[in-house]
């Protein structure tokens, strides 16, 4: 089962695909990280993702389904 993780303990691996939660109460999810970047959302066109700022806690995506 997935948890919250402060980013002050753990960040992530280069990932895409985890959710995170921001200082202003928002929850994203679909969000990327890597060392470079930071937390971003990848841009679908123009190749100019999109910054994701004040990020305090991260999780994984939850296993899908199996039904």
């Amino acid at each position: 089962m997935s948890r919250w993780i402060k980013c002050s303990e753990r960040m992530p691996e280069e990932t895409g695909d985890i959710i995170v939660a921001c200082s202003d109460g928002i929850v994203m999810s679909g969000i990327s990280y890597s060392r470079r970047k930071g937390f971003y959302i990848s841009a679908l066109e123009y190749d100019d993702d999109e910054p994701v700022t004040d990020v305090t806690h991260w999780m994984p995506l939850p296993e899908p389904p199996l039904e």
